[in-house]
């Protein structure tokens, strides 16, 4: 595990695994395989390096730093962090345009928008339409959504889970009506926002790692009584494990499974 999840069974899977580690030396392309095979290196972990490797040239030929795409994903002023403020699974080109500015600001329009176009051919941006009421709209995605869903996941738990962490104040984190809450309120119909729900799921535990244990870890045990549904909990549950490092399990993961 977790070569034996369905994930592993999946061509696009399998694509970003070998474009992530094709340029690696064999030595380290064996214990890096060997840490995703163990659960120990998470989707995150993958993604990152496909970003890095397909972004590496675009970086040397334009002179910025290392680094440079990965950070624009998913720094706190980056593009992930703008989808989850605005709690949707895209942006659009303006936008994307105005976080460039400020890390850029010396950069001409047309320079972004160079830079812009060549991360959508080398792959680490996806374009594509979005309904939003006025009509259809280019905008922009990340790509491999399972990937990029963990990514997402980080974000929402950065920005809404409460400090200090307590039982009260993470139970209000995911009351129906707060932004955390409302992903389990009811079942998401869009796939990308199912994908941000099983991402959380794995995540989650890694937050509460210095919570006493007595607390609990599995967001299951925080989700008040009328959202919370065993049968729609479980597949996203199942699907997660493998991917989840060993420190990330306690009693209340084997409580959950034999319930299941």
């Amino acid at each position: 595990m977790p070569l034996l999840a369905d994930e592993f069974s999946r061509p696009l899977t399998l694509k970003l695994i070998c474009e992530a580690f094709k340029d690696l030396r064999r030595e380290t392309q064996k214990k890096w395989i060997s840490g995703i095979a163990s659960g120990q290196k998470s989707m995150t972990f993958v993604f990152e390096r496909f970003v890095d490797t397909a972004s590496g040239d675009i970086q040397h030929r334009l002179n910025l730093p290392g680094k440079f795409c990965w950070r624009l994903l998913k720094d706190a002023d980056g593009l992930c962090a703008l989808m989850v403020r605005e709690e949707r699974e895209w942006a659009t080109r303006e936008e994307l345009q105005q976080i460039l500015s400020a890390r850029l600001p010396n950069w001409t329009t047309a320079q972004r928008r160079d830079l812009v176009t060549q991360m959508l051919a080398a792959g680490v941006l996806l374009e594509d339409r979005q309904w939003t009421g006025t009509g259809w709209h280019p905008v922009i995605r990340l790509p491999y959504q399972r990937f990029s869903d963990h990514l997402v996941a980080r974000h929402l738990l950065d920005r809404h889970l409460p400090n200090p962490l307590t039982r009260r104040t993470i139970g209000a984190a995911f009351q129906a009506d707060a932004p955390l809450g409302r992903l389990f309120a009811v079942e998401e119909s869009d796939p990308r926002r199912r994908g941000w729900r099983e991402a959380l799921i794995v995540e989650f535990p890694e937050r509460l790692k210095r919570l006493d244990r007595r607390v609990g870890r599995e967001l299951y045990d925080f989700l008040p009584d009328d959202t919370r549904n065993l049968a729609s909990y479980f597949e996203p549950f199942i699907r997660g494990l493998p991917w989840r490092t060993v420190s990330s399990f306690s009693k209340t993961t084997d409580a959950l499974w034999s319930i299941c």
